[in-house]
């Protein structure tokens, strides 16, 4: 019995540094350099658009706004083909490329953008054009109110 006790504790003893050495990383002048070779391996990504919408994250990549949430994958929440479908529908012009978002309403999944002289308002759940508020060329500044969906701008 004491030589099995004395062979687990032997085993144990051993193992330990093993598991602390295997769990160094030596890091080279190469990955601590900017402009290193492997410098862009220990930088932090970028994502483009970056808004919370509720639980998900949605950011733009490429042609596409991508969604997710925590413990899922990634999806495409919205392309600019889909876009142009529903602009086409609501009777507004075509984007060349996907337009800079923000994701102004917690509760709502709606992506608001503006577009030759509109704000719009997208419905990603529903993948339509809900609202949009006409703005005059003149306008300086303008200014939403969730409350009553009127828009408010300075000439």
């Amino acid at each position: 019995m004491t030589i099995k006790k004395w062979m687990t504790v032997c085993c144990l003893t051993a193992a330990i540094p093993m598991s602390i050495i295997a769990q160094e990383k030596q890091f080279t002048l190469q990955d601590l350099i900017p402009g290193g070779k492997n410098y862009r391996q220990f930088q932090p990504k970028n994502l483009n658009q970056l808004q919370w919408c509720g639980d998900q994250y949605l950011y733009a990549k490429g042609d596409s706004l991508m969604k997710g949430e925590k413990a899922q994958p990634v999806t495409v929440a919205l392309t600019r083909q889909q876009l142009n479908q529903s602009l086409t529908a609501a009777g507004l012009k075509e984007v060349g490329r996907m337009p800079s978002f923000s994701a102004p309403f917690e509760k709502e999944p709606i992506v608001v953008f503006y577009s030759h002289g509109h704000r719009v308002h997208y419905n990603l759940a529903e993948q339509k054009v809900v609202a949009d508020y006409t703005l005059p060329k003149n306008s300086a500044s303008d200014d939403f109110c969730e409350a009553n969906g009127y828009m408010a701008y300075t000439v």
